[in-house]
């Protein structure tokens, strides 16, 4: 399985990182201080290019439902809403490095899901996938489906 970089709880201006084998979305269900990151941030470039995709997302998730993306990377963190409520703010990574972001709990549980089955990102060969919306009864979430 691969291992992915996880960032626990910011104390100050450090963030501790852990390498595990067995993801879990845990912290970013119960904390507003989780980061959970799958991209390379070795270099320079590669943590500005982190910085570009958690800041400045490409598009939204809701601009390409039903459109198939070959994914090869997760960034995820808590995002606070208005009312006060947290909720898993979700940016998918294609092998091209555009990036497409939500808030859904419906997106965090397809992805614990597909880690569950594929083993964590970063993926060397990307897996096709479609973002699917689906009505809930309180509304909308949107989930991912495998392509072949």
């Amino acid at each position: 399985m691969n291992e992915v970089a996880v960032r626990e709880p910011f104390e100050g201006n450090e963030v501790a990182v852990e390498r595990v084998n067995n993801v879990t979305f845990d912290g970013l269900k119960n904390s507003n201080n989780v980061m959970f990151c799958t991209l390379p941030m070795n270099t320079p470039e590669e943590k500005m290019h982190v910085f570009h995709v958690a800041q400045n997302p490409d598009y939204k998730v809701e601009d390409i439902v039903n459109t198939k993306i070959e994914l090869t990377d997760v960034y995820a963190e808590v995002a606070t809403l208005e009312n006060g409520d947290n909720v898993p703010r979700i940016i998918l990574v294609d092998k091209e490095g555009k990036s497409y972001a939500c808030a859904s709990f419906g997106m965090l549980h397809s992805l614990e899901k597909l880690f569950g089955i594929f083993g964590a990102p970063h993926y060397e060969t990307p897996l096709k996938v479609t973002v699917k919306k689906v009505k809930t009864k309180n509304g909308s979430t949107f989930t991912l489906d495998i392509v072949k």
